[in-house]
């Protein structure tokens, strides 16, 4: 009974993601939930089609062939942002979601636009679920959602502002 239901919920969220997305988010969601690792599956078409789904979204010539380091969104911490689009990359990070966002945000107080990288597992799984189900742009904020242990910082998440 519980299963049916869990498999009805994950349906009806699985409904409302847009045909041309649903194949990349399912596989998204998949490495969320553990049930794939993106990294072992890398050169699969599977993979590879769902990672480059993104970049196609892409405004810019820049944008789709950007290779300069990007900074961390939590540089950011507590500043309102537009994010206007974002992609997703396989992650080699041990802990975490499988992959991590590359995101286009434009800071609203200052205007100035920027490309930055966010991981774990609530902020990617926010922007994915945003990402998903067409609700970009988005605006919000990288806040703390929790206390950092010793060694590590603080786990992130997002707010909508």
């Amino acid at each position: 009974m519980a299963t049916d239901i869990a498999e009805n919920a994950k349906a009806g969220a699985l409904a409302t993601v847009p045909e041309e997305k649903r194949e990349a988010y399912e596989l998204l969601m998949k490495s969320v939930r553990g049930e794939v690792e993106l990294l072992e599956l890398y050169d699969s078409e599977e993979v590879q089609r769902a990672l480059a789904l993104g970049l196609l979204g892409s405004e810019t010539l820049e944008e789709v062939f950007e290779t300069k380091e990007l900074g961390p969104w939590s540089e950011l911490l507590g500043i309102p942002v537009e994010v206007q689009d974002v992609h997703f990359n396989a992650s080699k990070t041990e802990k975490g979601p499988g992959f991590y966002a590359v995101v286009r945000l434009m800071e609203l107080e200052s205007g100035e636009v920027s490309t930055r990288h966010i991981g774990g597992y609530r902020p990617a799984s926010q922007l994915l679920w945003a990402w998903g189900h067409d609700r970009l742009p988005l605006r919000c904020k990288v806040i703390e959602v929790g206390t950092a242990r010793q060694g590590q910082s603080a786990p992130l998440g997002l707010e909508l502002v």
